[in-house]
């Protein structure tokens, strides 16, 4: 999905523009032979959710296209492209919506390399804004590890709750877009209240998000994703739809372990689909609602069109990859959208 700025009341499409060319700047300036897959990466069609949230956060507060939004923005991003070529690494993906991946293509220790210096990258232009937009993107990278290592630590145990899953999701998922929206309120001056809210929006609108791509990961198709469908179970990884099919399917529990073959993946993504999407939708959608009355009741926010705009995005979000990514076969398995 790509959300465009300009359908954000106060942000100008050309503030996006301004992002794109902060990026291609500084991915220019990668040293050989990581330039070629540095570029491809960030140059890739992408959202560029992050970035928009910066700049959407800074129009709430009142703010413009600053060096200080502008700089922010960019170091998201960047930060982002970093932890999609680790994840691709950890993951052995080997194309991503089309792109090849940097392991793919180059091979791991390239990967390693070329993802290191993207985060190098995040924290320089995070630096030449100020100190405290620097300690933020570096906390904000410690929180991905934290997500990562849970993850990693979590593979394989059919025993995880809801709130252990959805704590994994909080640090690699809802870090992000939660650093995206506080710098964007700081860097235009926001006062606390509004900057707690939009900090609290953020990490919810980063696991609504979360959700609906795993709930994707079992219904879509490998063509409507751009990725490949069916792995997360499959590599060990429990998400919300497994959390829920686990604790009502004995059967699955015996299919969560290494080596499973085509036709226990596909008896895998049938009791996924049973017993665990609708409730893993279901809390997507909860979760979309409660990120939109958290942004809207700040400060008494709710009538500026800039707000409501932005507090409506995870609602976009999640309607529009639902029915979008999802093909007519399991649309059934869906609850009712608004």
């Amino acid at each position: 999905m790509t959300i465009a700025p300009a359908r954000i009341p106060g942000v100008a499409a050309s503030w996006l523009a301004a992002v794109e060319e902060g990026l291609a700047e500084r991915v220019a300036g990668v040293p050989e032979p990581l330039t070629g897959p540095c570029r491809r990466i960030v140059t890739a069609p992408a959202k560029r959710l992050r970035p928009t949230l910066v700049l959407s956060a800074a129009a709430c507060a009142g703010g413009g296209l600053t060096p200080a939004t502008l700089g922010s923005a960019v170091a998201v991003e960047l930060l982002h492209c970093s932890s999609l070529v680790h994840d691709d690494l950890i993951d052995a993906a080997r194309a991503r919506r089309g792109v090849p991946t940097v392991n793919g293509a180059e091979g791991a220790a390239t990967a390693i390399v070329a993802g290191d210096a993207l985060i190098a990258l995040a924290g320089e232009v995070a630096a030449a804004v100020d100190a405290r937009t620097a300690a933020a993107v570096s906390s904000t990278l410690s929180e991905l590890c934290r997500g990562e290592a849970r993850e990693l630590a979590g593979r394989y145990r059919a025993g995880l709750s809801l709130a252990e899953v959805i704590g994994t999701i909080e640090a690699k998922t809802g870090a992000l877009l939660r650093v995206a929206c506080r710098l964007g309120a700081e860097a235009a001056g926001a006062d606390p209240r509004l900057t707690a809210a939009l900090d609290a929006f953020g990490l919810s609108f980063g696991t609504c998000l979360q959700l609906v791509d795993d709930v994707l990961d079992v219904v879509s198709t490998d063509d409507l994703l751009g990725k490949p469908t069916g792995a997360d179970f499959a590599a060990g990884t429990v998400t919300a739809p497994a959390v829920h099919a686990l604790a009502a399917s004995p059967e699955l529990r015996t299919l969560l372990r290494p080596g499973l073959d085509d036709h226990e993946r596909r008896r895998v993504r049938s009791l996924l689909c049973e017993h665990g999407v609708g409730a893993a939708v279901a809390l997507a959608r909860d979760l979309a609602r409660r990120s939109e009355r958290t942004l809207t009741a700040a400060a008494g926010l709710g009538d500026d069109p800039t707000v409501r705009a932005l507090a409506a995005l995870p609602g976009r979000y999640v309607r529009r990859q639902l029915t979008t990514r999802v093909p007519p076969q399991h649309r059934h398995l869906l609850p009712a959208l608004p």
